[in-house]
């Protein structure tokens, strides 16, 4: 189906898109009603999305990133990514923005951002996570569902921390971090660049960067390819 035929009058100058028609894309929609803001549709980037909708919403079939203009051209404006590979949803990122898009910083209403912590552009806040005061996320970070990021803990841009994590105070999470549901990292400690923390691990010591880690306590297992 055409992409005008599918957000055809429903679009207006506060048009917002998800893309990534997913799980994770379902629980971004409700975070975004939940703040009272319609979303006009899913956007599958390389067009694989088996289907022509999800979760009630038109899915939009793109032929790889070159399409991405078509986006702004139909009335779309906005837009937030879902979860996924680090390394693509960076270049995701940047290149909706070089299409005119603006990322999108999404709190849900029942998460708590405390005195000075600051979010970067394309953040998005799970229901009921808590942000420290001076913590820190810089953009297209993707934080879950009852996650805690104590006070003046850094995170870097493009990283995901899963659902129910608990990350300790002065932490400092690097780049393209990927850290798993129920993960426990202990106050000070650092998680290097590109580094992936296995769901329900407790980190007692810095992660290098690169690394995959899992256990309680978290021990390396292997280093990632690059």
């Amino acid at each position: 189906m055409k992409l005008h035929r599918l957000i055809s009058g429903r679009h207006g100058s506060g048009s917002v898109c998800i893309l990534g028609p997913t799980s994770s894309g379902r629980m971004i929609l409700e975070n975004f009603r939940a703040n009272g803001r319609d979303v006009v549709c899913f956007v599958d980037p390389q067009g694989k999305f088996r289907g022509d909708s999800w979760a009630g919403l038109p899915v939009v079939k793109l032929e790889g990133q070159q399409e991405l203009p078509r986006l702004k051209r139909m009335g779309i404006r906005e837009f937030v990514l879902v979860s996924g590979a680090t390394a693509a949803r960076k270049r995701l990122f940047h290149a909706c923005q070089e299409a005119g898009l603006k990322p999108v910083v999404l709190v849900h209403p029942t998460a708590t951002v405390l005195q000075e912590a600051t979010l970067g552009r394309g953040c998005v806040i799970g229901a009921r996570a808590l942000l420290g005061v001076g913590a820190t996320l810089q953009e297209n970070c993707l934080i879950g569902m009852g996650t805690l990021i104590d006070r003046d803990s850094q995170v870097a841009a493009h990283v995901t921390v899963g659902a129910g994590a608990n990350i300790g105070a002065d932490c400092r999470i690097e780049e393209g971090a990927y850290i798993g549901d129920g993960v426990v990292v202990l106050s000070g400690r650092r998680i290097g660049l590109g580094a992936i923390i296995i769901s329900g691990s407790v980190v007692t010591q810095d992660v290098p960067p690169g690394c995959v880690a899992a256990g309680v306590p978290a021990r390396f297992l292997r280093r990632r390819n690059k």
